[in-house]
């Protein structure tokens, strides 16, 4: 995945975030990585191992079918409230 730098901390360590955006399960689903990383850990190819990221921060946010609450229907509700078990 790649990242950019987003901030600069006073210790020289960087504040990096990336964003990568996959269909999974018929639904859009958008993966946001943010942590900071160390200049030293930074490879001559521009790479920096997962495990290298301090305070790792993993979000998944997705729309579609597969995301969106499922709500009980009337018949499960009115038995619901005449036998509660």
């Amino acid at each position: 995945m790649s990242a950019r730098v987003v901030d600069v901390l006073p210790n020289g360590y960087l504040v990096v975030e990336g964003a990568r955006e996959v269909r999974l399960n018929n639904e859009n689903q958008t993966i946001t990585i943010t942590g900071i990383v160390r200049p030293v850990d930074i490879s001559q190819n521009n790479v920096v191992l997962s495990s290298a990221i301090s305070q790792m921060s993993v979000n998944v946010h997705g729309k579609g079918l597969v995301s969106q609450p499922l709500n009980p229907g009337w018949l499960f509700k009115i038995l619901n409230g005449i036998l509660p078990f």
